[in-house]
């Protein structure tokens, strides 16, 4: 055998020649490509292109047609740094592509190009210095085995089944599974008929599988090339393992072939959480930055059409028509040229595409434009919550943190949302305002808004040791409160007596008697209802919360409290439980907290929860707003005493809850009935310190 593998050895040439040409000649795949699937499997093993290439390449760095298509940064040197470093590819691609864009046939010849450069290889397992009895596996993954085998396996298959160059060495072709030989197994088991050896398995290299999504299958296999199909939908509880359990255990069994190994994260996309986005996010960091970039990898994201844009370019001239068409493709779509016309079928699906769009825009810009969706079932819609962070506010002043507060504004309110000692902790401050607003929807033509002075998180790993130092926050707190003087600094109910206790005695000393501090004790029912609260004032434009929340502003710890704030809302999604709902975070992604989004919510309800409920009956020419839902009317099935009030026996309020709390609070002015209005303030000769 050995004097075989040596004639083997001396004899291999691989054979130098372009993915192009290996899809295409009838000598091999045979399969048509349109000009820009050529172009994008061309940069996945960094051939040379020709000049037009190159002028592809250079329009999908300018966003490709109508702004639809995004490539990692630095593109080119990504390609030069691969070249250089001795790769034959890209070793990791992530595909963002809409539904019937061709991800699946694009990544089905390039699996199979790489096979057929795999199997060139005489004598693989020394090679890639592995056990000689070992197989090579080349992965097929969905989040179910049907998927993996009719979806991407099936489009793998019929390239496999379409090279004539591999039909001598496959040695099984099942509905499951494709072997093919490697000359070792060539010469092993020519070996063995020679010494008449019975053969009882299928002594080949390389296996080809579908796989569902199930991390226990991976491990303890070598796997040179994996392919993760629609890998967003990869998510706990549609799939045996999530995408991250299994791209965490392929990682091991593709570090056996280094940088020879290739993986395809391939997917429409389905919201900026999990595995797949987080492999996105790495790819398309620039070079430059601060937690580094990673030049062997690249990222595409592109609709459903862009792979069959510019058919005209084809050297052959034989397309007239494209696989898929966009809604707002011109009936020309390069002036001057006749062969970018659409024909009568293009036409047509033009057409149907539109329908489609209208039909529901929401789920055809995630599936056929490709593009993210915040998070997968928001609960507030993610143009509302970047409204609220716009730096103007309603009356033209910008939206800005303030240092300090002015009776003008009065009364301030606050929250904080502790945490355990090694998760975050949130904080928000807030006063109210009034604004014009559309008499028509606003009765006296004005309109009461919440505008938030501070958002702030302290996060665990700004301490030594990853843990709050809660003595540091109350010192925080407590010039805050100096600073702002506010009627009211609630916590949550975790966590929160020794806080509460030591912020007490902090306003003893400072002689601040006028702001109560306090736990407020939350239902799953005040829960939800405080936030459909929120969510009813964030639609209506009434939440304001400035975009320049920063601290260690300049420094390598530069934080920025408002867009984590931001993000926080964003990524909020609405869980079933039992007969109820709850919001909560997302358990993956890059967002896993909702510390300052908790205390937003509660300040907005504070100020507004009364006032919401006045609107939603159209009657707020009628109704004595009280400060704050807390004192005031109930919201959407509350008890009587606002968001974290009880009702006493009888249906009777207690002395803490609505007008008797007020009262308390606030002495005469609690009686006053008549032009009462918490955005003038509630004590115009309260000393401000």
């Amino acid at each position: 055998m050995s004097s075989l593998l040596d004639d083997m050895q001396k004899r291999f040439k691989p054979r130098q020649m372009s993915i192009v040409e290996f899809a295409e000649s009838d000598e091999f795949c045979g399969k048509p490509l349109y000009p820009i699937q050529r172009v994008l499997l061309k940069l996945m093993f960094l051939e040379e292109m020709e000049g037009w290439e190159e002028d592809i390449l250079t329009w999908w760095t300018q966003g490709g047609r109508n702004n639809e298509v995004l490539i990692s940064p630095d593109i080119r040197k990504r390609r030069d740094w691969c070249r250089e470093e001795e790769y034959s590819h890209f070793t990791e691609i992530d595909l963002v592509g809409g539904r019937r864009s061709s991800k699946g046939y694009v990544t089905g010849l390039a699996g199979t190009y790489k096979l057929w450069l795999t199997r060139d290889i005489p004598d693989p397992a020394a090679f890639f210095n592995m056990d000689i009895d070992k197989q090579i596996d080349f992965n097929c993954i969905a989040a179910a085995f049907d998927q993996a085998k009719t979806r991407q396996f099936a489009d793998f298959y019929s390239s496999i089944n379409r090279c004539a160059a591999l039909q001598p060495f496959i040695s099984k072709r099942q509905e499951e599974v494709i072997t093919i030989k490697a000359d070792t197994d060539i010469a092993l088991v020519n070996e063995m008929k020679r010494k008449r050896v019975k053969i009882a398995r299928d002594f080949a290299k390389f296996r080809v599988l579908p796989l569902a999504a199930n991390a226990d299958t991976l491990r303890g296999s070598a796997s040179i090339l994996t392919v993760f199909d629609e890998m967003a939908f990869m998510m706990p509880g549609e799939s045996r393992s999530s995408a991250q359990e299994c791209y965490t255990a392929a990682e091991p069994s593709l570090a056996q072939f280094g940088h020879h190994a290739l993986v395809f994260c391939n997917s429409s996309p389905y919201s900026r959480v999990g595995q797949f986005y987080e492999q996105y996010a790495l790819s398309m960091r620039p070079e430059g930055h601060k937690d580094g970039w990673y030049p062997m990898r690249f990222a595409f994201e592109f609709p459903s059409w862009a792979l069959f844009d510019k058919w005209w370019l084809d050297p052959s001239r034989k397309r007239t028509s494209v696989l898929m068409v966009s809604p707002n493709w011109p009936d020309q779509l390069e002036p001057g040229n006749p062969d970018s016309n659409l024909d009568k079928k293009n036409l047509g699906m033009r057409e149907a595409e539109k329908l489609k769009e209208k039909a529901n825009p929401d789920t055809y810009k995630v599936e056929y434009r490709a593009q993210w969706a915040e998070v997968l079932d928001a609960y507030l819609n993610p143009d509302m919550v970047n409204l609220a962070y716009s730096p103007i506010l309603p009356d033209g002043r910008l939206s800005e943190r303030t240092d300090g507060g002015t009776y003008i504004h009065n009364p301030y309110m606050a929250h904080c949302d502790p945490a355990s000692t090694t998760a975050g902790f949130g904080f928000a401050l807030a006063h109210v305002e009034e604004f014009p607003a559309d008499p028509a929807q606003w009765p006296g033509g004005v309109a009461r808004h919440v505008v938030f002075d501070r958002v702030h998180r302290w996060n665990p790993q700004d301490f030594p040791g990853g843990t709050i130092n809660y003595l540091t926050v109350q010192e925080e707190l407590a010039l805050l409160i100096n600073l702002y003087r506010p009627d009211s600094l609630t916590f949550d109910q975790y966590n929160s007596v020794g806080l509460i206790q030591g912020l007490q005695q902090d306003t003893r000393k400072m002689g601040i008697s006028n702001c109560r501090i306090h736990v407020v004790n939350a239902t799953a029912n005040v829960n939800w209802n405080r936030w459909e609260a929120f969510k009813t004032a964030l639609n209506l434009g009434l939440v304001h919360i400035p975009p320049d929340c920063l601290t260690k502003v300049g420094t390598p710890e530069e934080f920025d409290h408002s867009e984590y704030s931001k993000q926080e809302l964003k990524f909020l999604q609405k869980v079933a439980t039992g007969q109820t709902f709850r919001v909560d975070k997302q358990d993956l992604g890059p967002i896993q907290t909702k510390d300052i989004a908790d205390c937003i919510a509660e300040v907005t309800l504070k100020f507004l929860g009364s006032y919401l409920e006045a609107f939603s009956t159209r009657s707020l020419g009628e109704s004595h707003v009280v400060t704050g839902a807390e004192g005031g009317y109930p919201i959407g099935g509350r008890h009587h005493g606002g968001p974290m009030g009880q009702e006493q026996p009888g249906g009777r309020q207690g002395s803490r809850t609505g007008q008797g709390r007020f009262a308390s609070l606030y002495g005469g002015f609690a009686g006053h009935q008549g032009g009462f209005n918490p955005s003038r303030g509630m004590d115009p000769f309260r000393r401000r310190g």
